[in-house]
């Protein structure tokens, strides 16, 4: 993953978690664009399935 999308997964999780947002919606307050997003959600399906 790369280190700049890996810094945002604290202020997303904070607004999926805390406020109620999707995670498509959380993605948009921080400014992702959709390549952004969608590489963020990859990464993260792989690494669940390493787990």
């Amino acid at each position: 993953m790369e280190p700049t999308l890996h810094n945002y997964l604290p202020a997303i999780e904070l607004l999926m978690c805390h406020l109620g947002k999707s995670f498509d919606e959380a993605c948009d307050e921080v400014g992702l664009t959709a390549e952004e997003k969608k590489q963020l959600m990859q990464e993260l399906e792989w690494g669940a399935r390493e787990q």
